[in-house]
């Protein structure tokens, strides 16, 4: 028997330690820094664990070189333009796991300079923004609820390439009412849905924010029957029975494992935001300012600013962003928290006795609808691709 035989699979749990994404940034970070080091110092060592032999004085440099913008001919700009501190930050944070990699340890006078480099920075950039020579929020801006429901509804509009526009509608959709990051939204598989009472829940095992999946709770969908461009029960329906067939044994992800989702929705997003800069702009839309992200960011800003809306807190828990090491420990999602984060997203207003409204539902008192034959005929595959805690939605969309 090897002693070692398990020894790989270990190392390949261990790696685990950080996402996929955040290794995929910090690598092409540190082929960034590589590179540079092979252009600015050629004569250094880099012969094994190569990084010993960069001093203080090297990496000051670079990061002196990282924190500015260049212009399209590889020139900096004079005066000075700065990146933003996230930018520099990841720098810091991919140089440092670029020691861990090579089996070493930053010296303390390391660590020293980019501690206080960090902080300086850090009020470099707040100076700056302070004085108008950077913008006051950094990545893309919040897309308002008027600038979410165009979208949707030139989505709906599309007449060329349906499938891809019902694949955008609902992409779309899911964005803004789950409040989740794009890459989340296209992991989401059909194992993820269930239903409680009038609403569809959707469970994320794992996101940025909660990597071991330790606050892991069911995000609430409703229906919007005044708005059907924005009605995700609506948008879900139309692209549930647009899918076509789903062999057994295939991955149950809903949008596809072939191609990226997240991709693909961001060439819609580009091309339609291209066709729409006057519509937009008339509506206070900058295109340029709006991206993936922006849903997420206006679903938060418009929950935040309702008159007797959700609390701050069920906000959060949504949203998945850090309360804080005290106020996690003490401060958890209290009963229907998330159910009118969930309601108040769909755009119906919260001051409305329609705000309550039930969706269209079959009257199952004598038994099931459809037979599974009968799903079978409309779902291929029914009984055996889809699990059981879906099937219970295909009666609420249908």
């Amino acid at each position: 028997m090897d002693p070692h035989e398990h020894a790989e699979l270990t190392a390949a749990i261990k790696s685990n330690k950080k996402c996929q994404s955040t290794k995929t940034q910090y690598k092409r970070k540190q082929i960034h820094f590589e590179e540079w080091i092979q252009i600015k110092r050629p004569g250094l060592n880099r012969q094994g664990a190569w990084l010993c032999n960069v001093d203080k004085n090297t990496m000051e440099d670079f990061m002196g070189h990282i924190c500015q913008k260049k212009t399209e001919d590889g020139e900096y700009f004079a005066p000075p333009k700065f990146q933003s501190y996230n930018h520099v930050n990841g720098y810091k944070s991919a140089i440092l796991d670029f020691f861990d990699k090579q089996g070493l340890k930053a010296n303390a006078d390391m660590k020293e300079m980019f501690t206080d480099f960090i902080h300086g920075y850090k009020r470099k950039v707040a100076s700056l923004k302070q004085d108008g020579e950077m913008k006051v929020t950094e990545g893309k801006s919040p897309l308002s609820f008027e600038g979410y429901r165009f979208l949707a509804k030139k989505a709906v509009q599309q007449k060329t390439d349906i499938v891809w526009a019902t694949f955008a509608w609902v992409f779309l959709l899911f964005c803004w009412n789950l409040m989740a990051r794009c890459v989340s939204v296209s992991g989401i598989m059909f194992d993820h849905f269930g239903v409680e009472r009038d609403a569809i829940t959707v469970v994320f095992p794992k996101h940025k924010g909660d990597q071991e999946g330790e606050h892991s709770q069911p995000k609430h969908i409703y229906a919007n029957l005044k708005n059907p461009e924005i009605c995700p029960f609506l948008a879900f329906a139309v692209f549930i029975w647009s899918i076509g067939f789903r062999r057994d044994g295939a991955k149950r992800l809903v949008f596809g494992g072939t191609k990226d989702p997240e991709e693909r929705f961001s060439s819609w997003l580009r091309k339609l935001l291209g066709s729409s800069a006057d519509d937009l702009v008339d509506m206070g839309i900058i295109i340029i300012e709006i991206g993936t992200h922006s849903f997420r960011k206006g679903i938060a800003s418009f929950l935040s600013c309702l008159t007797g809306g959700p609390s701050a807190i069920a906000i959060y828990l949504r949203a998945g962003w850090s309360l804080g090491a005290v106020t996690a420990r003490y401060i958890f999602e209290g009963g229907g928290g998330d159910q009118l984060c969930g309601r108040a997203a769909t755009g119906i207003c919260i001051m409305e006795p329609s705000f309550a409204d039930l969706p269209p539902h079959f009257d199952l008192s004598e038994g099931a609808v459809l037979t599974v034959s009968q799903w079978e005929a409309i779902l291929p595959n029914y009984s055996t691709f889809y699990p059981s805690s879906f099937k219970a939605v295909h009666g609420l969309v249908s």
